[in-house]
């Protein structure tokens, strides 16, 4: 499959105290059959020797570019550093943990070069099933793994029933706002309501336009769905199926059990108030979400950790009318006052 007349890309990862991951990432990263111009490593990691010192054996024979930059710790914030350092019209931002198949990035960028309009302001990958290549032997799932994969699923077919997404609900809202382009079925592509972060893509433009929001502290939890609705209020979303990336999830604490059921209920209320109007079905399906999911983590809460997720959850959901009433320019203010103000923050991953 040739790739020469496809647009070029850098990639920005930011990574914090995973070196193994690096390890195995990187080198399927710039050994794509189109690999990227630029590497950019933003690393926020304790021993930041290690990580230079990893990603510069993951590298060798690529071509490209490469920059580790240190930076101090925060997901969002990493990855608008590492933005800053992007000069290709494409950038890519993989987590350190996600392993690419040969010709990923040739299929995304296969629908960028399809977009002749320009209406497509992000592409995202499939999620792989299974490890690319000789990956798949060497660490291969255990069987409670793949059990607890297929359960997942089986969850999220429920709760879709008993308690709707309310990010589902706005992104099937935004996505409804522009016909589909003409070209998606020959590129084998389909617009998505938001890409997740292991494997997501964005026009350089657009997403210098958005920025992460760093607001999202730690690990951000949802900014990647923060990101990919303020993109959608411009212009489409796209999966290219036929890109496949495998998000292996390398163990690592993320925070504290009430940190991440603080955050977990604060950045999704902050999300659909800053992205769903007034009159947007999606405010509605958040106070039963919310309900779910308070009820789901108490009734789950067999430990220390589960029962501090509970309470940081419960501590967020007072905030919630508040958050939604709020006007554009107040919000982020709140929310930053509210996070600031919240009794045991969070315990940094």
């Amino acid at each position: 499959m040739s790739g020469h007349a496809l647009p070029h890309y850098d990639a920005v990862v930011a990574t914090c105290n995973r070196p193994e991951a690096l390890r195995m990432s990187l080198p399927l990263l710039v050994s794509q059959t189109k690999p990227p111009q630029r590497l950019i490593v933003v690393d926020s990691s304790d021993d930041h020797q290690a990580v230079c010192d990893t990603v510069g054996q993951a590298v060798i024979g690529f071509n490209g570019q490469t920059e580790i930059i240190r930076s101090k710790r925060g997901l969002t914030y990493q990855r608008n550093v590492g933005l800053k350092h992007v000069q290709e019209a494409i950038v890519f931002f993989p987590d350190d943990d996600s392993l690419f198949y040969p010709d990923a990035s040739e299929h995304i960028l296969r629908a960028y070069h399809a977009d002749k309009a320009e209406t497509v302001g992000g592409v995202c990958a499939a999620e792989a099933v299974s490890m690319p290549g000789e990956l798949e032997e060497s660490y291969a799932l255990s069987t409670s793994d793949k059990i607890k994969k297929k359960l997942i699923g089986a969850k999220r077919t429920l709760e879709s029933w008993v308690a709707p997404d309310p990010f589902l609900t706005l992104g099937q809202e935004l996505m409804r706002r522009r016909a589909a382009p003409a070209w998606l079925e020959a590129q084998n592509a389909v617009l998505v309501e938001s890409m997740t972060g292991f494997r997501m893509t964005y026009r350089t433009e657009a997403i210098k336009k958005a920025q992460f929001p760093e607001a999202f502290v730690n690990y951000g939890l949802f900014e990647d769905t923060e990101a990919s609705f303020s993109i959608l209020q411009n212009y489409h979303l796209v999966g290219a199926r036929n890109a496949q990336i495998y998000h292996h999830r390398f163990p690592g604490a993320r925070g504290s059990g009430y940190y991440m059921g603080l955050a977990a209920a604060l950045n999704r209320t902050y999300i659909i108030a800053k992205h769903a109007g007034p009159d947007s079905a999606a405010r509605r399906d958040l106070y039963k979400y919310h309900r779910y999911t308070l009820a789901r983590y108490v009734m789950t809460a067999t430990d220390a950790f589960g029962r501090d997720r509970a309470r940081g959850y419960r501590e967020a959901l007072k905030f919630t009318a508040a958050l939604l009433a709020a006007n554009e320019g107040g919000l982020d203010e709140l929310y930053e006052r509210i996070w600031n103000g919240s009794s045991e923050k969070a315990v940094a991953a």
